[in-house]
This record gives C-alpha cells, structure tokens and sequence, in this order.
C-alpha cells in the first residue's frame, strides 16, 4: 500500500518541462524569424529587380533609326539578361543559406525531441518501477495476511 506522502508515478521535473517547452519555444521564434526575414529579402530583390528591369526598358530611344533601335534593342535586352541572371544568382544563394539554417533547425528539434523522449521513458521506467515496488509490497503483505490467518486456523 502507498504510503501517506508518496506519490504513485514520478513526475518530470519542473525544470525538465520548462526545459523543454523553452527549447521548442526558442526554436519556433528562430525558424518563424528566419522565414520572415528570406521572405522580406526575397521581396525586396524582386521589387528592385522589377525596377530596374522598368528603368532599362522605360529609356527613352536616343535615335529613331532602325539601326540604332535595333542596337539598342539589344542592348536592353543584354542589361535585362545579366541583371535576371545576377537575381537567379542571389535567389540560389538566398534559398541555399535558407535550406542550410532549416536543415539546421530541423537537426536542433531532433535533439530536442529525443531529449524529451528520453525523459518521457525515463519517467515511465520510474513509474513501473514504483508500480512494481507496490505490488511487491501489497503481495507480501497479503502473503504474511494469509500465513497469520492460516495460523488462526490451526489453532
């Protein structure tokens, strides 16, 4: 039988949640600022690669010759062809550093979650252990409960 006092699982300590729920807590507002600040980023080069593409496109011509237009035409088309390889260049850079911190979060919530399993089993071990203690003792108890009353018996 349980004795006045004792509790009949063992519970994780309180620092051992807070442990926990803090890593999880700390995580999340890493990854949600992480997401925040490459999606600003990757607003802020799309729209200054937008304007740029509208500056180059919006000159007005310097001639009216077909030549020229031609020449220039291509011209254009070269500045608009360098500044989106330039941008597909920053937007590889910008996921790859993106995908590298993730990978990175994910590992870190990895630890964390087999660390909150190992304390899950360790309390679970714990708590068959007591219930195993318990039953121990509530089976000697009423093996000496038997012996005495087979003793009344025979007398």
């Amino acid at each position: 039988m349980r004795r006045a006092g004792q509790t009949p699982f063992a519970m994780p300590s309180q620092e051992k949640k807070h442990d926990v729920v803090a890593t999880y807590a700390e995580l999340s507002n890493e990854t949600y600022s992480a997401s925040v600040n490459a999606l600003v980023s990757a607003n802020r080069r799309l729209l200054q690669y937008w304007k740029s593409v509208w500056e180059i496109e919006s000159r007005p011509l310097a001639s009216i010759s077909p030549e020229s237009s031609v020449r220039e035409g291509l011209e254009r088309a070269d500045a608009v062809l360098k500044l989106t390889v330039q941008e597909l260049h920053a937007q590889r850079e910008e996921s790859a550093k993106f995908t590298e911190l993730l990978s990175s979060q994910a590992a870190k919530v990895k630890e964390s979650s087999l660390a909150a399993l190992s304390d899950v089993l360790d309390t679970a071990i714990a708590d068959l252990n007591s219930v195993r203690d318990e039953t121990a003792r509530n089976f000697e108890e009423l093996k000496k409960r038997l012996e005495d009353l087979s003793k009344l018996g025979d007398s």
